[in-house]
Parts: C-alpha cells; structure tokens; sequence
C-alpha cells in the first residue's frame, strides 16, 4: 500500500506541474472548453483521492478550487462526503452532498418519466450503440444517495432501473450471459467464439441501441445481413427490442470493463451486500 501511495503522489504531483505549463503556454487558447471542463473534473477527483489517502491539505485545497456544481460526476462528491468531519471545510462539505443528492433526484425523476425506469441516459438523447442505457443496471449514484441518506426512494430506483437488464424487457432476455432461464449467448468473446465454447458466465454486453446509431443504418451491411433474417425491416423495431444476439453486431453484444462490466458489478454488488 505504501508503494501504491508513493506511486500516486508522484504522478499527482507530475500531473500538477504538466497543468501548469499547460494553461500557460499559447495554445491553452486553442483547447476547446469541452476539454478544460473535462481536465477539470479529473482534477477534481484525483486531489480528493490524494487528499483521502495522504491527508496532505495542498490536495484539500485542489479539490476546493475546482470543485463545481454543474458536474453530475458524484464520485469526487461521495468521496468528499465521507470523509471525517475534522477534514472537511463545512461549506465544500455541504455542496458535495446537496449535489450528488441533486443528481440524484434527476435520475428518479428520469426513471419515472420513462415505460423501463431507465436510468442511464439523458432525456432526448439517442440511445446510442456504446451507452449500455438499457444494460446497466444504474448509475452509482443512486448508490451513493442511498448509503448517505438511507432514503428508500433511491433503492426503488436502483430495483425498478435494474430490471430490463434483469429480463423484464421486449426480449424477456437477461442481457448477462448465464444468468436467469433466457439469456445473452453470443456475446462478443473471441476466444470461446473460435474455439467453439459457450462464452463465460457474467458477462454484460451493450445491449439495444437506436439502430442508425449502431452501424445498422440504410444500405449498411449489418442492415441486410439482419434483414435476411428480421420481419419487419429492422429499421422498423423500436429501440427497446431491437435487440440481436449475434455474434457479428459489435454495438450491441461487445463489453468492455469500464460499461458495462464495471457499473454492473458494482450495482449487483451493493445490492447483492445488504442485509
């Protein structure tokens, strides 16, 4: 652990003079406000993980000035939120949970706005191929406001968000493969693919996603080789069962470990964990 710590102060301090010289240098006028918004928030998160682990207040005050209300990242906010009273400025304390709490709210009221109780997308947005929007189970931060406030709307969410990914869908399908009576069987796993294997058990893949959005739009040629098989055309199907368990439609049945694999265990592993 001392390694792990020695290591993560070096790069934070690394990073912190290569920052400097970014903002400072004649470029920095040229970088896009997406980019700076998004260093930002990184920024934010490491020096409250810095300050959690070492104590050190350079990282408290890091954290301070880049600390912003209009972020709906809360990990950054449950992370200040935890920690002992007597390292936290009252004020910066009192945001971090307003905010996730705030984030929060929107997501139940997303989820309520909608047939699945979703909870993954933003409203009007297209359900695209790499989102997980109907595979995830729920954001974290659902989880984050429920261990804070112990409040059981956010637990409802989290069931009633969680459960298209479980099977109560279009499909009546499991998105995970081994999981359940009905579930995915040809995700994206290249080893037991070639080698003639069932894929391995837990394994989450993309799911549905807006067909236009995933490789499947007029004249492509995931579109005819789906239409070979498909009643109607799937440009027809909505959204929520266009689903196709093959192999070959990469937008939907590959995973990666960030999403939805990571955001998955960690939804089915807080639940899985109370008592």
């Amino acid at each position: 652990a001392r390694l792990w710590e020695e290591s993560a102060v070096k790069a934070m301090e690394w990073a912190e003079n290569e920052y400097e010289r970014w903002i400072t240098s004649p470029d920095y006028s040229k970088v896009r406000d997406r980019a700076k918004s998004t260093v930002l928030v990184e920024r934010n998160l490491a020096a409250v993980e810095l300050y959690r682990l070492t104590s050190d207040k350079r990282w408290h005050q890091v954290y301070i000035s880049t600390q912003k209300t209009e972020s709906n990242r809360t990990e950054a906010l449950f992370i200040y939120a935890r920690l002992d009273k007597s390292m936290v400025n009252r004020k910066a304390w009192q945001n971090a949970a307003e905010n996730l709490m705030s984030e929060a709210d929107r997501l139940v009221k997303l989820s309520e706005s909608n047939a699945f109780g979703i909870t993954n997308v933003s409203t009007g947005r297209p359900i695209g191929g790499y989102s997980g929007a109907y595979s995830t189970p729920a954001p974290a931060t659902l989880v984050r406001a429920h261990y804070l406030s112990g409040d059981v709307k956010y637990l409802k969410t989290i069931l009633r968000s969680g459960l298209y990914t479980a099977g109560a869908n279009p499909m009546n399908m499991c998105l995970t493969t081994g999981l359940g009576v009905n579930c995915v069987k040809n995700a994206l796993h290249e080893d037991s693919k070639h080698t003639g294997q069932p894929a391995p058990l837990g394994i989450t893949v993309f799911g549905p996603c807006e067909i236009k959005f995933g490789g499947a739009g007029p004249g492509s040629d995931l579109e005819q080789r789906l239409n070979a098989a498909c009643t109607p055309p799937v440009s027809a199907w909505p959204t929520a069962e266009s689903f196709f368990d093959v192999f070959w439609f990469v937008q939907q049945n590959e995973y990666v470990i960030n999403n939805p694999l990571g955001p998955s265990a960690f939804i089915w592993g807080y639940l899985a964990s109370r008592k």
